[in-house]
């Protein structure tokens, strides 16, 4: 009984043994079914099943998974949801038909949709999903599916050309009536009687300027005979200031044009007014959208800007305050966490609203549900506005204020004439008596001018000891500058000398920061009781000309700078002031006021103690400071005519950067 199990076992083992072991072939991949299944299966899935049945779903329905193969064949509580080869048999097809079960829940899918699955279930349910789905993957497919779908849309789809209606032969000819006439039959309407000229006269400037037709415009057309009677009528309006005033109100609806920022302290707008202006001239110039549009998202970095040579000024830098509009609140978000985001959340509602006629601040705290703008784009939106900094432009061409700056400097240099005649004059009065009355002074330093003639004084009036004495007083000069230079350059880092140019990483603007000034020059003083104010020692001085330019000297980010401290050699007067900005906050209130008529050290660390934020500095005149006047309580009271003054000014000789605070 024993030796026939014995010689099947043989037999089988013997079988086994006639085949290499990796011999047996694989049977191919099913490429025209795996096809299918992209085209056809796999989208339906993820649109309208992985929402509940997915490692995606935030509550797996019925214990049933359809984002893998070995998924769908096990099944959840009923059993498997599908039974290759055979679709009758299968679930999935009696749920989709909604005979057993009813999937998806919000209605039945399309006959062809579920002939598909029976096909694909009747080719063997062809799938190269064949591993456990990751939630991740199976999310990020979702979202693909969700957002090809809802990217088909009509109001995303290009306009296309409609057919126009055919015209009556007592109809008008304009594509638009024929339009409007072909809608009136299908209601059975008749169009109304046709206006009389007043009428029409008051629809047309109603329409275009938001006004009635003046007594003069009104006369104009009604005595116009001319087969043109009407053309003159729209281009007559159509010139009318009041149109580019009446449509520039629209947009600014549209973007939430306000003179004040709102909140709780209501913080004027600066240069709002500018923004309203540079509407209104765009519309009565006819400027298109396209170049609108444009100049708002990045005026201030087209190639090829939108130039105002009868104002002498720039148009395309006047629209990025688009931004600036809407409610801002005081402070920054190192002070109050959260401030600088509610602001730009209302500029990106603002922008997707306004330019592309959807929102996307829906999308702040999830993929929005409606639109097809995910969480990740509203927030490389966001990346790219919190990137930027909010900063004063100076619109002004050069070409602006020329003239009169080339009359100043004439005026300034005569003065510097005069001023050096009288000081030469002055000096050929001076005399040994005046010198030795100067009071004497102990261990004086070598910057004072008396330090020299004490010196030589005490040498008495013997040439040969005064030859030796001014000698001795020369090497003493060039030791203690040699000593100093050595020391300096152990412990300071030169990072700019405003006397020679703006290094990168700098920048400047304003109509009083073009040029440089040498060591000497001064400004004119606006006192009775002197001509000048003192010298300086050079570099970028604002009120070269006149105090009534603006400027504006900007670091780079402070986290650049390898040493801890940076330090300015700065004067400044009239309000300018230099301001700390925190992560290019939109409204920053950290700003002191400079009240030095004379070059003095201004000491900053570089923040190592907070080097995850994005810090700059920032020197500016009153009109180039957008936190001036700062709102009630924040640095000193302001009056209605300083406020209205523009006079302001500083001057920036030298920037250091050392490891060591100074005194």
């Amino acid at each position: 009984m024993k030796f026939p199990a014995l010689s099947l076992l043989l037999a089988t083992g013997s079988l086994f043994l006639a085949f290499p072991e990796g011999a047996i072939a694989e049977e191919p991949p099913d490429t025209a079914g795996f096809e299918f299944f992209e085209k056809k299966i796999r989208p339906v899935l993820v649109l309208h099943c992985y929402e509940c049945h997915s490692s995606a779903s935030t509550e797996l329905k019925g214990e049933l998974r359809v984002d893998s193969r070995p998924a769908m064949l096990t099944g959840g509580e009923s059993g498997p949801a599908i039974v290759p080869g055979k679709p009758n048999q299968s679930l999935l097809v009696g749920a989709l038909r909604h005979q057993s079960l009813e999937m998806p829940p919000q209605g039945k899918l399309p006959d062809s949709t579920i002939r598909d699955f029976i096909e694909w279930i009747q080719r063997g349910a062809p799938d190269p999903r064949n591993e456990p789905a990751e939630p991740g993957e199976v999310a990020s497919q979702l979202q693909q599916a969700t957002f090809a779908r809802r990217l088909d849309w009509w109001s995303l789809q290009p306009v296309q050309e409609g057919k126009i209606p055919r015209g009556r032969r007592h109809g008008s000819s304009h594509p638009i009536d024929r339009f409007v006439q072909s809608a009136l039959r299908q209601q059975g309407l008749s169009q109304a009687p046709r206006a009389d000229q007043l009428t029409l006269l008051r629809r047309l400037s109603f329409t275009l300027t938001g006004l009635p037709p003046s007594q003069p415009q009104v006369r104009a057309f009604l005595e116009d005979l001319s087969a043109d009677a009407w053309e003159n009528a729209v281009a007559s309006i159509l010139s009318s200031n009041h149109f580019g005033e009446h449509w520039a109100r629209h947009w600014m609806d549209v973007v939430r044009y306000t003179d004040t920022y709102g909140y709780e302290w209501d913080v004027a707008a600066r240069g709002a007014w500018r923004y309203r202006d540079y509407l209104v001239r765009a519309f009565n110039q006819d400027v298109s959208y396209r170049q609108l549009v444009r100049e708002q998202i990045a005026g201030d970095l087209l190639d090829q800007p939108r130039l105002n040579h009868e104002l002498g000024i720039n148009e395309s830098l006047i629209g990025p305050m688009f931004y600036q509009l809407g409610e801002k609140r005081h402070g920054d978000s190192s002070e109050f966490n959260g401030v600088h985001q509610e602001m730009l959340d209302n500029k990106i509602d603002a922008f997707s609203k306004a330019l592309l006629a959807t929102t996307i601040s829906c999308a702040r705290c999830h993929d929005h549900k409606r639109d097809p703008i995910t969480q990740q784009e509203y927030y490389a939106l966001a990346g790219a506005i919190l990137s930027s900094r909010w900063i004063t432009n100076t619109v002004d061409l050069p070409e602006r204020n020329r003239e009169t700056t080339a009359r100043l400097q004439e005026l300034k240099d005569q003065l510097r004439q005069k001023l050096a005649d009288r000081w030469l004059a002055d000096l050929e009065q001076l005399n040994l008596e005046q010198l030795t009355a100067l009071p004497a002074l102990e261990n004086a330093p070598l910057e004072d001018t008396r330090h020299a003639w004490q010196t030589l004084q005490a040498a008495g009036d013997s040439v040969q000891r005064l030859a030796d004495a001014w000698k001795a007083l020369g090497e003493k000069y060039k030791a203690e500058s040699t000593q100093r230079a050595t020391t300096n350059s152990e412990t300071f880092t030169l990072l700019a000398d405003l006397r020679e140019g703006i290094p990168d990483g700098w920048t400047r603007d304003g109509s009083g920061t073009r040029e440089q000034v040498p060591c000497g020059d001064f400004r004119v003083s606006l006192s009775a009781d002197r001509a000048i104010e003192p010298l300086t020692l050079g570099g970028i001085l604002t009120a070269s000309v006149s105090s009534k330019l603006n400027g504006a000297i900007r670091s780079p980010y402070l986290n650049t700078i390898s040493d801890p401290f940076v330090s300015f050699q700065v004067a400044g007067g009239d309000f300018a002031a230099h301001r700390t900005v925190i992560d290019n906050a939109f409204l920053t209130e950290k700003q002191v006021y400079l009240v030095s008529p004379t070059a003095a050290w201004q000491q900053f660390s570089t923040f190592p103690s907070m080097p995850e934020r994005h810090i700059f500095l920032e020197y500016v005149t009153k009109t180039s400071n957008p936190n001036f006047p700062p709102r009630v309580g924040l640095g000193g009271a302001t009056t209605a005519e300083q406020e209205a003054d523009p006079r302001s000014w500083f001057c920036i000789s030298r920037i250091l950067s050392h490891k060591q605070a100074g005194s």
